[in-house]
Order: C-alpha cells, then structure tokens, then sequence
C-alpha cells in the first residue's frame, strides 16, 4: 500500500520518474503558477507516439486557451533552466496510449508546441483520477478529473484576466475549507487523504484566485499538517496588508511552524512589497533560532536545481537585502520573485 509520505517526497514523480544515466542532470523546476501564466492552451490528449525528443498526441478535449488542432507534437521545452548536467538536454517521458493534460506554449510552426520541462507543464490521468500539480511538481495530489478541470479552468482564466464565472471553484473551496483539516494519512487509500487532496486543490485555488478569508485559513495555519500550514500561509499572502502582515510574521516567529511554510510567509510578505515588515524580520533574525529548509525528496531526482533558501534565516536575509538593494536604486515596486539558491 502506498502511503502519503511516499507519494509527496520520493515517488511524487509518478509519471516522471528519473533515469539512471541522469543523475547528474539538475534543473530548476519552475512553479506552477508561473506555468500557467505562459501556457497558450490546456488540453486533454491521447499520446500516439512517444520518444525523446518528440511526442505526437490527439487532442481528446480542449480545456481551457486558445484552440489548437485535432493532433499535434511536443518539440521541446520552453522553461528547461540547467544547473548542472552531464549528458545531453533530458527528453520527454511520456508513455503511448496514455492520456494526459497538456500546458502547451506554441512554437513558430502551427501544430508543434512545447512544455515548460520534463517534469513540469503536464498532468497525468487515468481511470478518472489526475495526478496534479498547483504548486510545484514535488507536492503533487490526487483528484478526480471533473475536479481538476473545474479548478484549472478557474486558475487558468483568472491568471489571464479572463473574468470568469467562479461560482463552482468559490462552492468547492468554501466546502472543502469548512472540514476538520486532514492529518497527512499513512494510506493514500482513505477518506482521510481524499479530504487531504481536496483541501490541498482548495487552498492552492485561493492562493491564485484570491479572496477568502483569515478566519478560512487560520485552522490550517496551526495544524500540525505542514502541506496544509504551506497552502495555508500562500493563500494569507494574497489577503490585504492590513491582515496578512502581522498574521505571516507570528507565523515566521511560532516555534513550532514548519519551516518550508516559513519560507513561503516571508516570499507573501516580499511579493506583498510588505517593506514596512523589514524591522520586525529583522528582530526575528537576531531572537529566533534559524530551521533549515528545502523540498526534501530524493537527491538524484533534476529537480533539486530549483532555487529555494537553505534556512528559514537565509530567506529572510535575501529579501531584506533585495529590500535595501531596491532602495539604494531607487527602483519601484517589488523585489525579484525569485531568490538565489543557498
């Protein structure tokens, strides 16, 4: 029986699982939001031929985007940021005769697309269950396909601008935040982690919806879940100032927080351009034991190329110092969205 630890540390790559000879391939995975902000057309497809370096695929349904036509090909990847490697640029992994959701970005040539990398700009389905990304392909989640395409619509359209009818994604988010908040189940054969799942879908659409509100999220900010504190703190992130802020820094202060959470509070506080917070991050620095951070998982896995700070203390000190940077140059706005690696 598979369990959940398995499942969002060393084999969430289910469909994407590393070959040997590439061990010393590493790129930078890029989040899914940013994904989908690029993506010109999700569709569902059936793979007719799959190799390396080119996949052919029949478009079952179009999804969300432009339209494209009745079949069409992979050629490539559009977000493929190396780190290191020792063999030529890593392939497509998709298998012929399987079916999956595409975020396709359009090449020159019609009919010819790419995704974002090998592991990211797709979701695999099957048997109406889809193994899907709204964070970043290392915390991944079961969900039925009606689910996953009332929710990706949403997100897709919201991220363009779209204005679109969000009665059905604000319905599955209320419902789903209104439950007790799921422990993180040994058996992903279970209530228990269906309800985790479909609180994970809930909270990762407020993050890129929007709205909500603090009293929704608090009972996932202090559960002992650390995916639920995660999805929980990026949502807070999007509320107004006036009741993130403070919220985010007792969260960065509290003992007993999971730091990859923390983390993730200080990037809302800085993608906030919370700059007033700078004094109290900075007496968080000097009167709190530093944690360290990072996604975990299997060191052979290319992914660990993705930038993220080593320590909860390292996140606070790159976004004071992009602060003070952005100060000394007098640049408006907010910081670089993304910091060095450690």
């Amino acid at each position: 029986m598979k369990t959940l630890s398995s499942l969002l540390a060393t084999t969430s790559l289910i469909t994407c699982l590393c070959a040997s000879n590439l061990h010393a391939t590493t790129w930078d995975e890029p989040w899914q939001k940013e994904i989908i902000s690029d993506t010109d057309s999700i569709v569902r497809v059936s793979v007719t031929k799959a190799e390396p370096k080119r996949v052919d695929f029949r478009v079952l349904k179009h999804i969300a985007g432009e339209e494209v036509p009745k079949s069409g090909a992979l050629v490539g990847f559009s977000k493929l940021k190396f780190g290191s490697y020792s063999v030529e640029e890593d392939g497509f992994r998709f298998r012929e005769g399987r079916e999956y959701y595409l975020f396709l970005e359009e090449t020159e040539k019609t009919g010819e697309y790419k995704i974002a990398t090998p592991t990211a700009g797709f979701a695999s389905t099957k048997d109406g269950q889809t193994t899907a990304t709204y964070r970043h392909s290392y915390h991944q989640a079961y969900v039925t396909d009606p689910v996953y395409e009332m929710s990706i619509i949403a997100i897709f359209k919201a991220l363009k601008n779209q204005k679109p009818d969000l009665s059905k994604a604000r319905a599955y988010i209320a419902s789903e935040l209104a439950k007790k908040p799921a422990d993180i189940p040994d058996e992903v054969d279970s209530e228990e982690f269906r309800r985790f799942c479909s609180q994970h879908v809930a909270l990762e659409m407020l993050y890129c919806l929007g709205g909500g509100d603090a009293a929704q999220l608090e009972p996932f900010l202090t559960h002992k879940n650390r995916h639920g504190q995660i999805s929980a703190v990026r949502a807070l992130g999007r509320l107004s100032k006036e009741v993130s802020q403070p919220r985010l820094l007792a969260f960065i202060e509290a003992k007993d927080r999971d730091s990859f959470a923390k983390v993730l509070a200080v990037w809302a506080l800085r993608d906030s351009g919370a700059k007033d917070a700078a004094p109290k991050l900075k007496r968080i620095l000097e009167t709190t034991e530093d944690q360290e951070s990072g996604f975990g998982g299997n060191i052979m896995d290319p992914r660990v190329g993705t930038h993220f700070p080593g320590s909860v203390h390292k996140a606070i000190a790159e976004v004071l110092a992009s602060w003070d940077k952005s100060i000394e140059q007098g640049v408006g706005g907010q910081p670089a969205t993304r910091p060095e690696s450690k």
